[in-house]
């Protein structure tokens, strides 16, 4: 028996979709777990209210913001093209023993930077030597062997909006 996809939606009497703002202000967060039957919905809401909506349903409405995660593209020293997935090279940082949060983000054309926080107990200068030799070996390994990793002297620092603490992006 494979998974089964849900989505979750609101519609009006007539299961027309409704549109419009929701008549409370909350944030959902969805995830997809592949050992169930469909993705789980956490939904929390605050007790604001912005009026009915157009359609007239009481229930609340979700906005869906995706991922937040970007793939990175950078260039070889040869001129070829090596896009880097977030899951691969979140897995090469977080999976280094004494890290407890990280994010990775592409600064420049040929830098990455890391914002990096140790589990309790675990000393952050030694957690970053082993983070930056593991992402050394693993960026030369897509040949990308002309590369600067960096640590940033910021914490991982959350969205202000989601709570959620985005874990790699670029901004250049």
């Amino acid at each position: 028996s494979g998974a089964e996809r849900r989505c979750a939606a609101s519609s009006d009497a007539s299961r027309m979709p409704c549109s419009g703002r929701s008549s409370r202000i909350g944030r959902a967060l969805l995830s997809h777990r592949l050992d169930t039957e469909g993705p789980i919905v956490k939904w929390r809401r605050s007790q604001r209210r912005r009026g009915p909506r157009p359609c007239g349903s009481p229930l609340s409405a979700i906005r869906v913001v995706g991922r937040t995660n970007d793939t990175l593209s950078f260039q070889t020293a040869e001129g070829r093209e090596v896009r880097l997935l977030p899951l691969a090279l979140g897995t090469v940082i977080e999976e280094t023993p004494g890290v407890r949060r990280f994010q990775a983000i592409k600064t420049a054309p040929k830098l990455l930077s890391i914002m990096l926080e140790a589990e309790p107990g675990a000393d952050l200068l030694s957690v970053w030597e082993r983070v930056a030799m593991r992402l050394r070996d693993y960026l030369s390994a897509q040949g990308l062997s002309v590369f600067n990793v960096e640590r940033s002297p910021e914490p991982p620092q959350p969205n202000p909006v989601s709570g959620k603490f985005r874990q790699v992006w670029a901004e250049v």
